[in-house]
Protein backbone atom coordinates (compact mmCIF):
# COMPACT_ATOMS: atom_id res chain seq x y z
CA UNK A 1 0.00 0.00 0.00
CA UNK A 2 1.34 3.41 -0.96
CA UNK A 3 2.10 5.99 1.70
CA UNK A 4 -0.43 8.24 0.03
CA UNK A 5 -3.23 5.79 0.65
CA UNK A 6 -2.14 5.28 4.26
CA UNK A 7 -2.14 9.02 5.00
CA UNK A 8 -5.43 9.57 3.24
CA UNK A 9 -7.05 6.89 5.29
CA UNK A 10 -5.76 8.42 8.50
CA UNK A 11 -6.26 12.12 7.85
CA UNK A 12 -9.30 12.37 5.60
CA UNK A 13 -11.88 11.85 8.41
CA UNK A 14 -10.11 14.46 10.58
CA UNK A 15 -9.94 16.93 7.70
CA UNK A 16 -13.63 16.82 6.74
CA UNK A 17 -15.24 16.10 10.10
CA UNK A 18 -13.17 18.23 12.47
CA UNK A 19 -10.87 20.73 10.80
CA UNK A 20 -13.20 22.06 8.04
CA UNK A 21 -16.23 22.68 10.34
CA UNK A 22 -14.03 24.49 12.86
CA UNK A 23 -12.37 26.58 10.15
CA UNK A 24 -15.69 27.67 8.63
CA UNK A 25 -17.34 28.30 12.00
CA UNK A 26 -14.48 30.69 12.72
CA UNK A 27 -15.67 32.92 9.86
CA UNK A 28 -13.13 31.93 7.18
CA UNK A 29 -13.48 30.70 3.61
CA UNK A 30 -11.22 27.84 2.59
CA UNK A 31 -10.20 27.67 -1.06
CA UNK A 32 -9.09 24.54 -2.87
CA UNK A 33 -10.52 21.06 -2.26
CA UNK A 34 -13.45 22.58 -0.39
CA UNK A 35 -15.56 19.40 -0.47
CA UNK A 36 -15.29 15.72 -0.59
CA UNK A 37 -16.42 15.75 -4.19
CA UNK A 38 -13.30 17.68 -5.13
CA UNK A 39 -15.27 20.33 -7.07
CA UNK A 40 -13.09 23.13 -5.75
CA UNK A 41 -16.07 25.39 -4.88
CA UNK A 42 -15.71 27.84 -1.99
CA UNK A 43 -18.22 27.97 0.83
CA UNK A 44 -19.42 31.34 2.15
CA UNK A 45 -18.63 32.21 5.73
CA UNK A 46 -21.43 32.67 8.23
CA UNK A 47 -22.69 36.25 8.68
CA UNK A 48 -20.53 38.30 10.97
CA UNK A 49 -22.38 38.99 14.25
CA UNK A 50 -23.20 42.72 14.68
CA UNK A 51 -23.08 43.62 11.00
CA UNK A 52 -26.88 43.76 10.72
CA UNK A 53 -28.74 46.87 11.89
CA UNK A 54 -29.27 46.98 15.61
CA UNK A 55 -31.61 49.11 17.73
CA UNK A 56 -30.05 52.47 18.56
CA UNK A 57 -30.84 55.79 20.25
CA UNK A 58 -29.30 59.20 19.51
CA UNK A 59 -29.98 62.39 21.50
CA UNK A 60 -28.95 65.90 20.39
CA UNK A 61 -29.99 69.43 21.29
CA UNK A 62 -32.91 69.16 18.86
CA UNK A 63 -34.33 65.89 20.15
CA UNK A 64 -33.95 62.11 20.25
CA UNK A 65 -34.14 59.56 17.45
CA UNK A 66 -34.39 55.79 17.85
CA UNK A 67 -34.23 52.89 15.44
CA UNK A 68 -35.63 49.41 15.95
CA UNK A 69 -36.83 46.40 14.05
CA UNK A 70 -40.49 46.32 13.07
CA UNK A 71 -42.80 43.33 13.64
CA UNK A 72 -42.67 42.58 9.92
CA UNK A 73 -38.91 42.12 9.95
CA UNK A 74 -38.04 45.58 8.67
CA UNK A 75 -36.31 48.47 10.36
CA UNK A 76 -38.02 51.70 11.42
CA UNK A 77 -36.84 55.01 12.86
CA UNK A 78 -38.71 57.36 15.22
CA UNK A 79 -37.96 60.89 16.35
CA UNK A 80 -39.06 63.06 19.28
CA UNK A 81 -38.08 66.71 18.99
CA UNK A 82 -37.43 69.03 21.89
CA UNK A 83 -40.87 70.34 23.05
CA UNK A 84 -39.96 73.95 22.31
CA UNK A 85 -38.82 73.14 18.79
CA UNK A 86 -41.83 70.92 18.17
CA UNK A 87 -44.13 73.72 19.36
CA UNK A 88 -42.57 76.08 16.82
CA UNK A 89 -43.37 73.64 14.04
CA UNK A 90 -46.97 73.25 15.17
CA UNK A 91 -47.36 77.02 15.52
CA UNK A 92 -46.09 77.51 11.99
CA UNK A 93 -48.53 75.09 10.38
CA UNK A 94 -51.47 76.17 12.56
CA UNK A 95 -50.74 79.86 11.88
CA UNK A 96 -50.65 79.29 8.13
CA UNK A 97 -53.92 77.40 8.35
CA UNK A 98 -55.51 80.24 10.32
CA UNK A 99 -54.61 82.78 7.62
CA UNK A 100 -56.24 80.82 4.82
CA UNK A 101 -59.80 82.25 5.19
CA UNK A 102 -58.58 85.86 5.11
CA UNK A 103 -56.20 85.07 2.29
CA UNK A 104 -58.91 83.47 0.15
CA UNK A 105 -61.25 86.39 0.81
CA UNK A 106 -58.59 88.92 -0.17
CA UNK A 107 -57.84 87.00 -3.36
CA UNK A 108 -61.52 86.84 -4.36
CA UNK A 109 -62.26 90.54 -3.68
CA UNK A 110 -62.38 92.39 -7.00
CA UNK A 111 -61.15 95.99 -7.14
CA UNK A 112 -63.76 98.69 -6.62
CA UNK A 113 -64.87 100.63 -9.71
CA UNK A 114 -63.43 104.10 -10.04
CA UNK A 115 -66.29 106.57 -9.52
CA UNK A 116 -66.00 110.27 -10.42
CA UNK A 117 -69.11 112.39 -10.88
CA UNK A 118 -68.49 116.04 -11.78
CA UNK A 119 -70.32 118.12 -14.42
CA UNK A 120 -68.25 121.18 -15.40
CA UNK A 121 -71.24 122.86 -17.13
CA UNK A 122 -73.31 122.77 -13.99
CA UNK A 123 -70.36 124.05 -12.00
CA UNK A 124 -69.74 126.90 -14.51
CA UNK A 125 -73.38 127.95 -14.29
CA UNK A 126 -73.19 128.00 -10.53
CA UNK A 127 -70.04 130.08 -10.65
CA UNK A 128 -71.64 132.56 -13.12
CA UNK A 129 -74.82 132.90 -11.09
CA UNK A 130 -72.83 133.49 -7.95
CA UNK A 131 -70.60 136.17 -9.51
CA UNK A 132 -73.46 137.90 -11.33
CA UNK A 133 -75.43 138.08 -8.12
CA UNK A 134 -72.51 139.75 -6.45
CA UNK A 135 -72.31 142.35 -9.25
CA UNK A 136 -76.02 143.07 -9.47
CA UNK A 137 -76.08 145.71 -6.68
CA UNK A 138 -73.21 147.50 -8.37
CA UNK A 139 -74.95 147.38 -11.74
CA UNK A 140 -78.16 148.71 -10.23
CA UNK A 141 -76.29 151.60 -8.67
CA UNK A 142 -74.67 152.40 -12.00
CA UNK A 143 -78.05 152.52 -13.73
CA UNK A 144 -79.45 154.79 -11.01
CA UNK A 145 -76.49 157.13 -11.27
CA UNK A 146 -76.95 157.29 -15.02
CA UNK A 147 -80.60 158.31 -14.70
CA UNK A 148 -79.69 161.00 -12.23
CA UNK A 149 -76.99 162.32 -14.52
CA UNK A 150 -79.29 162.35 -17.54
CA UNK A 151 -82.05 164.08 -15.63
CA UNK A 152 -79.70 166.74 -14.25
CA UNK A 153 -78.06 167.40 -17.58
CA UNK A 154 -81.27 167.51 -19.58
CA UNK A 155 -80.31 164.53 -21.71
CA UNK A 156 -83.09 162.35 -20.42
CA UNK A 157 -85.01 162.55 -23.65
CA UNK A 158 -82.07 162.22 -26.01
CA UNK A 159 -82.67 159.34 -28.36
CA UNK A 160 -80.61 158.15 -31.32
CA UNK A 161 -81.13 155.45 -33.87
CA UNK A 162 -79.74 152.13 -32.86
CA UNK A 163 -77.58 151.85 -35.96
CA UNK A 164 -75.81 155.09 -35.13
CA UNK A 165 -74.63 153.89 -31.73
CA UNK A 166 -73.92 150.30 -32.72
CA UNK A 167 -77.12 148.80 -31.36
CA UNK A 168 -78.35 147.73 -34.75
CA UNK A 169 -81.35 149.03 -36.66
CA UNK A 170 -84.95 148.95 -35.72
CA UNK A 171 -85.48 151.77 -33.29
CA UNK A 172 -84.22 154.63 -31.22
CA UNK A 173 -82.09 154.19 -28.15
CA UNK A 174 -80.56 156.37 -25.50
CA UNK A 175 -76.86 156.44 -26.22
CA UNK A 176 -75.95 156.79 -22.53
CA UNK A 177 -78.15 153.89 -21.41
CA UNK A 178 -76.95 151.76 -24.30
CA UNK A 179 -73.29 152.38 -23.40
CA UNK A 180 -73.89 151.45 -19.74
CA UNK A 181 -75.76 148.29 -20.68
CA UNK A 182 -73.06 147.30 -23.13
CA UNK A 183 -70.35 147.72 -20.48
CA UNK A 184 -72.28 145.66 -17.97
CA UNK A 185 -72.91 142.91 -20.57
CA UNK A 186 -69.21 142.69 -21.35
CA UNK A 187 -68.49 142.35 -17.66
CA UNK A 188 -70.98 139.48 -17.39
CA UNK A 189 -69.47 137.82 -20.49
CA UNK A 190 -66.08 137.89 -18.85
CA UNK A 191 -67.56 136.36 -15.73
CA UNK A 192 -69.11 133.57 -17.82
CA UNK A 193 -65.77 132.70 -19.47
CA UNK A 194 -64.02 132.83 -16.13
CA UNK A 195 -66.67 130.57 -14.56
CA UNK A 196 -66.14 127.99 -17.29
CA UNK A 197 -62.36 128.01 -16.75
CA UNK A 198 -62.78 127.71 -13.02
CA UNK A 199 -65.14 124.76 -13.46
CA UNK A 200 -62.67 122.94 -15.73
CA UNK A 201 -59.79 123.56 -13.33
CA UNK A 202 -61.88 122.32 -10.43
CA UNK A 203 -62.80 119.21 -12.40
CA UNK A 204 -59.16 118.45 -13.07
CA UNK A 205 -58.19 119.00 -9.46
CA UNK A 206 -61.00 116.86 -8.09
CA UNK A 207 -60.21 114.11 -10.61
CA UNK A 208 -56.62 114.04 -9.41
CA UNK A 209 -57.75 113.81 -5.81
CA UNK A 210 -60.25 111.04 -6.58
CA UNK A 211 -57.80 109.01 -8.67
CA UNK A 212 -55.13 109.41 -6.01
CA UNK A 213 -57.47 108.19 -3.31
CA UNK A 214 -58.53 105.27 -5.51
CA UNK A 215 -54.91 104.35 -6.14
CA UNK A 216 -54.14 104.50 -2.42
CA UNK A 217 -57.08 102.25 -1.64
CA UNK A 218 -56.03 99.75 -4.28
CA UNK A 219 -52.44 99.86 -3.08
CA UNK A 220 -53.55 99.23 0.48
CA UNK A 221 -55.66 96.29 -0.67
CA UNK A 222 -52.75 94.81 -2.62
CA UNK A 223 -50.41 95.35 0.30
CA UNK A 224 -52.84 93.58 2.59
CA UNK A 225 -52.97 90.64 0.18
CA UNK A 226 -49.18 90.52 -0.05
CA UNK A 227 -48.90 90.60 3.73
CA UNK A 228 -51.26 87.64 3.99
CA UNK A 229 -49.38 85.72 1.32
CA UNK A 230 -46.01 86.49 2.86
CA UNK A 231 -47.20 85.61 6.34
CA UNK A 232 -48.71 82.35 5.17
CA UNK A 233 -45.56 81.40 3.24
CA UNK A 234 -43.35 82.32 6.19
CA UNK A 235 -45.37 80.25 8.63
CA UNK A 236 -45.39 77.31 6.24
CA UNK A 237 -41.64 77.65 5.91
CA UNK A 238 -41.29 77.66 9.68
CA UNK A 239 -43.24 74.41 9.96
CA UNK A 240 -41.33 72.85 7.05
CA UNK A 241 -38.04 73.83 8.64
CA UNK A 242 -38.94 71.99 11.84
CA UNK A 243 -39.96 68.97 9.77
CA UNK A 244 -36.56 69.09 8.09
CA UNK A 245 -34.92 69.06 11.52
CA UNK A 246 -36.78 65.82 12.19
CA UNK A 247 -35.48 64.26 8.97
CA UNK A 248 -31.94 65.50 9.65
CA UNK A 249 -32.00 63.91 13.10
CA UNK A 250 -33.32 60.60 11.71
CA UNK A 251 -30.67 60.60 8.97
CA UNK A 252 -27.96 61.38 11.50
CA UNK A 253 -28.95 58.37 13.60
CA UNK A 254 -29.13 56.12 10.55
CA UNK A 255 -25.75 57.34 9.33
CA UNK A 256 -24.08 56.57 12.64
CA UNK A 257 -25.65 53.10 12.80
CA UNK A 258 -24.69 52.46 9.19
CA UNK A 259 -21.11 53.51 9.93
CA UNK A 260 -20.97 51.10 12.90
CA UNK A 261 -22.35 48.22 10.85
CA UNK A 262 -20.10 49.07 7.91
CA UNK A 263 -17.01 49.13 10.13
CA UNK A 264 -17.78 45.63 11.42
CA UNK A 265 -18.49 44.41 7.90
CA UNK A 266 -15.23 45.81 6.56
CA UNK A 267 -13.34 44.31 9.51
CA UNK A 268 -14.86 40.90 8.85
CA UNK A 269 -14.07 41.09 5.14
CA UNK A 270 -10.49 42.12 5.83
CA UNK A 271 -10.03 39.24 8.28
CA UNK A 272 -11.44 36.73 5.83
CA UNK A 273 -9.21 37.99 3.05
CA UNK A 274 -6.13 37.70 5.22
CA UNK A 275 -7.07 34.18 6.26
CA UNK A 276 -7.81 33.12 2.69
CA UNK A 277 -4.54 34.61 1.48
CA UNK A 278 -2.69 32.44 4.04
CA UNK A 279 -4.42 29.21 3.04
CA UNK A 280 -4.63 29.67 -0.74
CA UNK A 281 -1.83 27.81 -2.53
CA UNK A 282 -3.37 27.38 -5.91
CA UNK A 283 -0.22 28.52 -7.69
CA UNK A 284 1.62 25.34 -6.54
CA UNK A 285 -1.28 23.10 -7.55
CA UNK A 286 -2.14 22.06 -3.94
CA UNK A 287 -5.70 21.59 -2.74
CA UNK A 288 -6.74 22.18 0.80
CA UNK A 289 -6.47 18.55 1.74
CA UNK A 290 -3.10 18.12 -0.02
CA UNK A 291 -1.70 21.08 1.90
CA UNK A 292 -2.88 19.60 5.18
CA UNK A 293 -1.33 16.18 4.36
CA UNK A 294 1.98 17.79 3.48
CA UNK A 295 1.93 19.88 6.65
CA UNK A 296 1.23 16.86 8.86
CA UNK A 297 3.92 14.75 7.20
CA UNK A 298 6.46 17.53 7.52
CA UNK A 299 5.73 18.20 11.19
CA UNK A 300 6.03 14.47 11.95
CA UNK A 301 9.53 14.00 10.48
CA UNK A 302 11.42 17.19 11.18
CA UNK A 303 13.47 18.91 8.45
CA UNK A 304 13.62 15.81 6.30
CA UNK A 305 9.97 15.18 6.78
CA UNK A 306 9.21 18.73 5.65
CA UNK A 307 10.72 18.05 2.27
CA UNK A 308 8.94 14.71 2.08
CA UNK A 309 5.68 16.26 3.21
CA UNK A 310 5.91 18.84 0.47
CA UNK A 311 6.39 16.17 -2.11
CA UNK A 312 3.54 14.14 -0.66
CA UNK A 313 1.23 17.13 -0.72
CA UNK A 314 1.92 17.58 -4.42
CA UNK A 315 0.25 14.29 -5.11
CA UNK A 316 -3.19 15.52 -3.97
Amino acid sequence: MKIKEILVGLLEPFYYETFMPWFEDSGFILYGGGGKGGGGESEAAAPMPGVEFKPYSLTTSTGTTTGARTPGGGFGANVALDPTIAALGEAGFEGALGLQPDLLTAIKDRPDDFAFDYDPRTAAKEYYTEQAALLEPQFAQQRQDLRNDLFGSGRMGLMLSGSSVGAGGGGMVSPDAFGLGQAQSQTLAGISADSRQRALAEQQGLFGIASGAYGMNQGAQQQYLQNLQGGSAGLMGQGAGISQLEMDLINQGLTIEQARSGALSNSAMAGAQLANAGTREESSGKGGFGSLVGAVAGSAAGPVGTKIGGRIGSYF
